[in-house]
């Protein structure tokens, strides 16, 4: 996948996470770095009137950014998306609009604006839910754009803006390390940004450290996920190999050590449940598991009754089968993670 990526892209870097449902267009016009994390459902484009075909790139995405579920990036110029950005769900960002100054022609035909814009945004931004950065737009090192938010023009460090069209609400002032409420108080906000100092960017090997850390702890998460599933693998082959004791048993008419067996049977699937409940989205292994204990009590209740033949059916159509298709799905999710 990796390499395959490098391929078709202006750039891609290592230790990138590229969820399903991604779109890509113009892939040659972008550029991602290393690190880069782009969620379900995210839609990256060059836009096919761009207007600036001899730019090193058009999008470039650049170390530790997460673009989140939802997202648009859309570039008819530049766009660049400094080192550790945030970009919550459902952002758009694009550094072009329509065109509709010819009022004799519908919007619709009038297609784009031919503007060579550029949208910046700086390491260290936080991009809320919803928000809309549009046109030739810079916005500042650790600024903060507020849900909803519709940013159109420049918004310089270290601010926190809302509204629409957007307002600075608050700004650091590096002298204190305080966050100052300036909305509605232009004099505050100016003295703030005059007195405050010029911040320089971020420590590098600060940053490239909560970074490791993050891939460390995504690493371990993954190892137990796998670890959890190695478990129950082991201990459903342990019951397929019990169940298929029993029925030799049963066929023999040999009876002796079933009833333990079977004890012993339903004590690993009481194990197995607590160590399900801890993995994410498994609905298809939870489904199953409900079968399988359904059918364990069925096959239990009729060797109870003496009813050898139904138990025995319970067993063959049921139980078996239940099994290896548990076994297939936890060796198809191991391979998932092994690879990741």
């Amino acid at each position: 996948m990796k390499e395959e990526m490098k391929v078709y892209f202006k750039h891609f870097g290592e230790n990138n996470k590229i969820s399903g449902n991604v779109e890509f267009n113009g892939a040659k016009g972008i550029y991602i770095g290393d690190n880069v994390d782009i969620c379900n459902y995210t839609s990256i484009v060059v836009h096919e009137f761009c207007h600036n075909d001899n730019a090193e790139w058009n999008i470039k995405i650049n170390e530790g950014v997460l673009v989140n579920t939802g997202s648009i990036i859309q570039a008819f110029n530049q766009i660049e998306i400094g080192k550790y950005v945030m970009l919550a769900p459902y952002v758009y960002i694009s550094d072009n609009s329509h065109e509709y100054s010819n009022y004799n022609a519908p919007i619709l035909v009038q297609l784009y604006k031919k503007e060579l814009n550029k949208v910046l945004i700086k390491d260290g931004a936080w991009i809320g839910t919803g928000a809309k950065v549009i046109g030739n737009v810079t916005i500042g090192y650790g600024t903060v754009v507020a849900a909803n938010a519709v940013v159109v023009k420049d918004v310089p460090d270290h601010c926190v803006v809302a509204g629409i069209p957007s307002e600075i609400i608050k700004i650091c002032d590096y002298r204190s390390g305080e966050w100052i409420n300036v909305k509605n108080k232009l004099e505050v906000f100016n003295d703030i940004q005059i007195n405050r100092g010029i911040f320089k960017g971020y420590d590098e090997e600060v940053s490239i450290k909560v970074l490791e850390k993050k891939v460390v702890e995504n690493k371990k998460v993954n190892t137990l996920h796998q670890d959890l599933e190695y478990d129950k693998l082991n201990l459903i082959t342990t019951i397929e190999e019990g169940i298929i004791h029993i029925v030799n048993n049963i066929d023999v008419e040999n009876f002796d050590q079933t009833i333990k067996i079977l004890t012993t049977l339903v004590d690993g699937l009481t194990k197995i449940q607590p160590i399900t409940k801890q993995m994410e989205d498994k609905p298809i292994i939870n489904s199953m598991e409900d079968d399988l204990n359904i059918a364990l009590s069925k096959m239990v209740s009729y060797y109870e009754k003496n009813d050898i033949e139904t138990s025995k059916k319970v067993v063959k159509n049921s139980i078996i089968p239940i099994c290896q298709s548990w076994k297939e799905e936890i060796k198809f999710i191991l391979m998932g993670v092994i690879n990741k």
